[in-house]
């Protein structure tokens, strides 16, 4: 969704079944009262099809993404990648939950292989093998409050 009212966008990812998923925050220069009144609003958006009606009732402008789960994109995501074959295979086999679990989480998984010098990152093929699903952001958020 994007505003005048603002600089940015804000995403709203649905499953399958059309219910909400992922929220994104992407604005910035956003006033508070315009931050609050975004997250009040997220009752309005727990499903597509009330999402769609709410944008249409109040003349929103929204743009409608397809997701890029490509395995390409995934293998850009790894700096000493190796095994592409074998990655590419188990990556065939991930249903979409798992492919967008794996971007989701990324990010926390790269920050602590910066923040842990001991710890190298994977290879593409062992990280789908299950180390996805390892929860990388509750490290990221303990150091986070931690620092606080």
């Amino acid at each position: 969704m994007i505003s005048q009212k603002f600089e940015g966008y804000l995403l709203y990812e649905y499953d399958k079944d059309g219910f909400l998923i992922g929220f994104q925050n992407c604005a910035y220069k956003m006033p508070e009262d315009q931050r609050a009144s975004v997250l009040a609003s997220l009752k309005n958006a727990l499903s597509q099809e009330k999402f769609l009606a709410w944008c249409k009732a109040d003349g929103r402008t929204f743009i409608k993404l397809d997701e890029d789960l490509s395995f390409e994109r995934f293998w850009l995501y790894f700096d000493n990648a190796r095994n592409k074959i074998q990655a590419e295979r188990i990556w065939k086999s991930r249903d979409s939950y798992d492919k967008r679990y794996v971007f989701m989480n990324f990010f926390s998984y790269q920050w602590y292989c910066k923040q842990t010098p001991w710890y190298n990152q994977q290879y593409p093929d062992t990280y789908l093998r299950g180390h996805y699903r390892d929860e990388w952001f509750k490290v990221f958020l303990k150091e986070q409050s931690t620092k606080k």
